[in-house]
C-alpha cells in the first residue's frame, strides 16, 4: 500500500473516531439536560407541594380548609413519623427523650441524670402551684422556631431569662423548662409547618393537680402565638376527668373515668404525650377512645421510655 493510500485510510479512521467522539459528546449532553431538566421538575414539584401542604396549614386553623384536603393530610402526617419507633406496623408510632432505668440499674452518670430529669418533672408537677408559667417561654420558642428556619424575618427579639425561678426548687424548674422545650423541639422537627393540623392530648391522671399542671404543659407546648400560622391546638384541656381509678374491690371499674368534648375532637388529627412509656398499652389504649370519636391518632411522644 502507497504512502497516500495509508495517509487517506488514516485520516478517514480519525474522521471516524471524531464522529463517534461528537455523537457521544451530544448523547451525553442531552443526558445532562434531561437530567437538569428532570431535578428542575422534581424541585418545582416539592416547591408546590410544600407551598400547598403550607396553605392547607395556614386554612387549617382558619378553618376554611375543605374536607378533601384534610383527609389528604393524613399519610402525610403519617409519613412524617414514619421514623419513630413501633411495637409492630399495626402499633402507635413512638417516640421518647430519654431513657429511664430503674434506680438499681442507673449505674452510669448520664442514666441517673435523666432519671433525676424525670423524677424532678413529676415531683414538680405533683405540686400545686410549682408549673413554670407556659408565658415565660415564648421568646425561648420564637428563638428555637428562628433556628429551624421557620421565623419571620419581622420576628421580635428581646433579651429573655432562659429560666426564671418559679419554685424554690430550681431542679423543678429547670425539668419542667427542659420538658417543654424538648417537647417543642422534637414535634418542630418532626412536623415543621404542619403544627396548625395538630392536637396535642397530655394523657390525664387520677391526681387532680398533675391533671392541672399538665394542662398548663400542653398550653405551653402548643403555644399558639409562637408560629406565624399558629402552633398545635391544645386538646388536653377537652377531656376531664370524672372518677380517678380505684381498685375493683372498692366497686369500681379499676380503670380512670374520663369525659371527652366529643364535638372537640371529631376530624382532630392528635399527638398524645405521656412522661413515660412502659408497654405502650395505656397510649394505644387511649388511641383506640379518641378514634372511636373521630380523632385520628397520629403518634405519641413521651419524655422517657423504661428499659
Amino acid at each position: 500500500m502507497s504512502f497516500l493510500s495509508k495517509l487517506v485510510e488514516f485520516s478517514e479512521k480519525m474522521a471516524e473516531n471524531a464522529e463517534r467522539m461528537r455523537i457521544a459528546s451530544e448523547e451525553s449532553l442531552k443526558k445532562t439536560r434531561l437530567e437538569i431538566q428532570k431535578a428542575e421538575l422534581e424541585r418545582r414539584i416539592a416547591r408546590e407541594k410544600a407551598e400547598r401542604e403550607r396553605r392547607i396549614a395556614k386554612e387549617w386553623r382558619q378553618g376554611t380548609v375543605t374536607e378533601e384536603e384534610r383527609n389528604s393530610f393524613y399519610p402525610i402526617l403519617l409519613k412524617c413519623v414514619s421514623s419513630w419507633e413501633a411495637n409492630d406496623p399495626q402499633s402507635l408510632r413512638h417516640k421518647w427523650l430519654v431513657p429511664y432505668y430503674p434506680e438499681y440499674r442507673a449505674v452510669t452518670d448520664t442514666m441517673r441524670d435523666d432519671r433525676k430529669f424525670i423524677l424532678d418533672f413529676q415531683d414538680a408537677m405533683a405540686t400545686d402551684g410549682s408549673m413554670l408559667a407556659y408565658h415565660q417561654l415564648k421568646l425561648q420558642l420564637r428563638d428555637l422556631r428562628e433556628n429551624q428556619g421557620l421565623a419571620h424575618t419581622t420576628s421580635a427579639t428581646a433579651p429573655v431569662n432562659l429560666m426564671p425561678a418559679y419554685h424554690e426548687n430550681a431542679d423543678h424548674t429547670l425539668a419542667i423548662a427542659t420538658a417543654v422545650l424538648r417537647t417543642y423541639e422534637t414535634l418542630l422537627k418532626t412536623f415543621g409547618f404542619k403544627f396548625p393540623t395538630l392536637t396535642l392530648v397530655c394523657m390525664p391522671t387520677s391526681n387532680a393537680i398533675y391533671n392541672k399542671q399538665l394542662a398548663e404543659f400542653s398550653r405551653a407546648v402548643c403555644h399558639d402565638d409562637v408560629m406565624q400560622d399558629g402552633g398545635m391546638q391544645d386538646g388536653t384541656s377537652h377531656i376531664q376527668v370524672t372518677s380517678a381509678a380505684t381498685p375493683n374491690q372498692f366497686g369500681s371499674s379499676g380503670k380512670l373515668q374520663k369525659r371527652y368534648d366529643v364535638g372537640f375532637f371529631q376530624g382532630k388529627y392528635v399527638i398524645l404525650f405521656d412522661v413515660i412509656r412502659n408497654t405502650g398499652k395505656t397510649l394505644e389504649a387511649e388511641k383506640a377512645q379518641l378514634e372511636s370519636l373521630g380523632a385520628k391518632v397520629i403518634g405519641a411522644i413521651t419524655l422517657a421510655q423504661t428499659f
